[in-house]
């Protein structure tokens, strides 16, 4: 009796204190392959296997869209692309369309308080990004588990306006000498 209760309090314990990642549109990056498929799937995506392009010519991963087949991972198709870890089955990144989730047309900020609301992200920043001659606002989140959600700038070509990127945590050296 005394080794089921330890087994169930063990269990508890170790539940309630599990980071939860962050997952928009049923998908998050601690997921497999085949599970993020299966989502995909469910909302009526096909999912193709696909090899980036340019900087991204290296990574493998797949492109789900309602129609046709994507080049690389730019998701022309308005879907769900997700890519792994270099030599790896793990999930570095997933970019999800705002098709996706229905947010397209909103401001960033909008789709930002939505996602607070709703209890995906804690909190969100504001960050400026220089690509290019451009200057492009983008909110940007961490979760609890070493997860980050990228609320993208509208004009960005691999997803479109609106569109929400989950991806692996930078990693900061815990050696930093001030």
């Amino acid at each position: 009796m005394k080794k089921k209760i330890f087994i169930s309090l063990f269990f508890i314990c170790n539940f309630s204190y599990a980071e939860k990642p962050i997952t928009v549109a049923g998908v998050n990056l601690f997921m497999s392959a085949e599970q993020i498929i299966a989502v995909a799937e469910s909302k009526s995506l096909r999912c193709y296997v696909a090899k980036g392009t340019g900087a991204s010519a290296h990574e493998t991963g797949y492109c789900c869209s309602r129609k046709g087949m994507c080049r690389g991972f730019r998701n022309n198709y308005k879907g769900i692309s997700f890519r792994f870890k270099s030599g790896t089955k793990n999930i570095k990144r997933i970019d999800i369309s705002c098709n996706v989730t229905k947010s397209c047309g909103l401001e960033i900020r909008d789709i930002a308080d939505i996602l607070i609301n709703k209890g995906i992200v804690q909190r969100l920043e504001y960050e400026v990004v220089p690509i290019i001659d451009v200057n492009l606002g983008r909110y940007r989140g961490r979760g609890p588990a070493g997860d980050e959600l990228v609320i993208n700038p509208i004009i960005q070509i691999s997803v479109p306006g609106g569109g929400i990127t989950l991806q692996l945590g930078r990693q900061i050296s815990k050696q930093t000498d001030f």
